[in-house]
């Protein structure tokens, strides 16, 4: 989304003495562009309310993807909304998956993309066992 790859992660659970297998966090990210993110994982909710949402903040506009079905716009011009059926992609990403490679050409992610992540997810193990922000890069 921000096109930069994550610099420090710092994360938190819900609990007096919260392990690595909680299912209520929240991970702060700071990207090496100074973009930040957050991340809540909460499974404590109610179950009536959508279960997947994406907030994206960014030069006076803001979009926001409810349960991949609806996206509001709000300070874009030209778009203002858009609702679709159920869709989580895995249909389209095993069709690319597949297209790659028939091409001979696997990688759908660069390769340095894929670390950058996978440390950042054990940066946020640490952190939660540490109480503060892991550095990636």
């Amino acid at each position: 989304i921000t096109g930069s790859k994550i610099k420090s992660v710092c994360m938190n659970a819900m609990g007096e003495n919260p392990t690595e297998n909680t299912d209520n966090a929240s991970i702060l990210v700071k990207m090496e562009n100074g973009s930040t993110g957050v991340v809540n994982y909460f499974a404590n909710g109610s179950k009536s309310y959508s279960k997947e949402r994406l907030e994206v903040f960014s030069q006076e506009r803001t979009l926001i993807m409810d349960n991949f079905i609806k996206t509001k716009g709000y300070g874009t011009k030209g778009f203002s909304g858009l609702k679709t059926k159920l869709d989580k992609g895995h249909k389209a990403q095993f069709s690319q998956i597949v297209n790659q490679l028939e091409k001979g050409n696997i990688a759908l992610i660069p390769y340095d993309e894929l670390i950058n992540i996978t440390k950042a997810s054990f940066a946020a193990i640490e952190s939660l066992k540490t109480g503060g922000w892991v550095d990636i890069v």
